[in-house]
């Protein structure tokens, strides 16, 4: 493991073919996804993945500690608005021989963009898991202008709108994409 901007231009870097779902496709590239590390380790080390990640999320969480004055006095400056900000990191670790954990570097503001469908695919779950974390609800103009358009309609001819649907449930206004 190493920074991308920095191994993307090594001689022997190898990009992941296809859409890094293929069994062991990723394996023979360069960049994998942690589902692919895990059954690595299990496969060809024979080891419990859980003990390494365990190490690196106390490495990362330890790293956290040391800046929690920083990043409160931060948070802070925000004011009424602090439970609408967040902060997203990117950490680079690197596993040595002995599989310790060593933080290389923390990134305060780490790429997002998507050199290869591995890449989307991770970072865009990455994206989805931070706005789930968040509460963030996708939006969808049309049904929601839809819902609105019929409530408007109801009350013009004189129905008295319950919120409900024909089961008797509550209807409320679907908007996430199916």
């Amino acid at each position: 493991m190493t920074n991308f901007s920095i191994n993307k231009k090594a001689k022997n870097y190898q990009f992941a073919k296809g859409d890094g779902d293929g069994e062991g496709e990723e394996e023979n590239s360069s960049k994998w996804s942690l589902t692919t590390l895990r059954a690595y380790f299990k496969k060809n080390l024979d080891l419990d993945f859980e003990v390494t990640w365990k190490k690196i999320k106390d490495l990362i969480v330890k790293a956290c500690l040391t800046v929690e004055p920083t990043l409160a006095n931060n948070l802070n400056r925000a004011g009424n608005g602090r439970r609408l900000c967040f902060e997203l990191f990117g950490f680079d670790v690197i596993l040595d021989h002995n599989l310790r954990p060593w933080l290389l570097e923390v990134n305060v503001l780490p790429s997002l963009s998507s050199s290869s469908e591995l890449d989307k695919r991770i970072k865009t779950s990455l994206l989805c898991d931070t706005f789930n974390t968040l509460g963030i609800i996708p939006y969808n103009k049309k049904k929601h202008q839809k819902s609105n358009n019929n409530q408007k309609w109801k009350k013009f001819v004189g129905l008295k709108d319950s919120g409900k649907d024909s089961s008797g449930s509550r209807d409320p206004v679907e908007i996430a994409d199916e």
